[in-house]
């Protein structure tokens, strides 16, 4: 008989045991070292950032030179919360009839406790372009939508 209330003991505690870990790491975004939530993240555009880092107004069309090409900078931002992520991916789509056709994938590291980040991207064609960006856990953070035009 005392071995039966012990094996019940056994599971019960073990069941409460992880059902509490199991909520903690629910609470800390998986138990990364903070939040995973990307409901205020967005994916946008500029061609202005300063040599200090100040991200100028956003766009959503930018005109490059049809045989040079030209840059744009995306910006990947989960403010006031951290990216919490040391790597992303971003998936770059182009607009082919009434689809995105995937055209690359880039690979970037940051720091963890980042909050917004910014890369340069070179369009030589232009057309309709979706970015989707995701976080080391492959989860999406989130895309944008930009358009590029020939002078």
């Amino acid at each position: 008989m005392k071995n039966k209330f012990l094996i019940l003991f056994i599971a019960v505690f073990g069941f409460a045991a992880q059902t509490a870990f199991a909520q903690r790491d629910e609470n800390r975004g998986g138990g990364d070292g903070g939040s995973t939530d990307y409901s205020k993240a967005r994916v946008y555009f500029t061609n202005d950032v300063s040599d200090d880092g100040t991200i100028g107004d956003e766009g959503t069309s930018y005109i490059i030179n049809k045989k040079k090409g030209s840059y744009v900078y995306c910006i990947v931002s989960n403010y006031p919360n951290p990216l919490n992520t040391e790597k992303f991916t971003v998936e770059i789509y182009k607009e082919e009839g009434s689809d995105y056709k995937l055209q690359e994938t880039k690979y970037y590291n940051i720091s963890r406790t980042t909050k917004t980040t910014y890369f340069k991207y070179t369009f030589h064609i232009k057309g309709e372009y979706k970015f989707t960006v995701y976080n080391e856990d492959n989860k999406l953070i989130s895309s944008g939508y930009v358009t590029i035009k020939y002078k």
